[in-house]
């Protein structure tokens, strides 16, 4: 599940949409319904830059971490993002054949 803020900011020549995207990036499912949602909102104009901003810390003493905290860590602000960016791979290629 995702919730979001969009604004649009216009300017000379490029029309900047800004996606405030609360998501728990753990949450494989719900990556499709992002793409879908960006995708319809960019009417076919596909993504050209993506701001992936995810993280998690576990903070306190060194003897206290545990190994399931590291792995939450890891899997938060390594592969979350990275499988965001993954599945809205589709949603770039669409702006850069537009492009070339």
């Amino acid at each position: 599940m995702f919730v979001y803020r969009v604004r649009h900011v216009l300017s000379e020549t490029v029309l900047v949409v800004i996606i405030d995207l609360f998501s728990d990036v753990r949450d494989i499912a719900s990556h499709r319904a992002v793409v879908d949602w960006v995708g319809s909102l960019l009417e076919g104009e596909g993504l050209n830059v993506l701001v992936n901003n995810a993280g998690v810390n576990h903070s306190g003493n060194f003897d206290a971490v545990t190994k399931e905290d590291m792995m939450e860590d890891f899997e938060v602000n390594a592969v979350g993002p990275l499988m965001v960016a993954k599945v809205l791979y589709t949603v770039f290629t669409v702006y850069y054949q537009k492009q070339f």
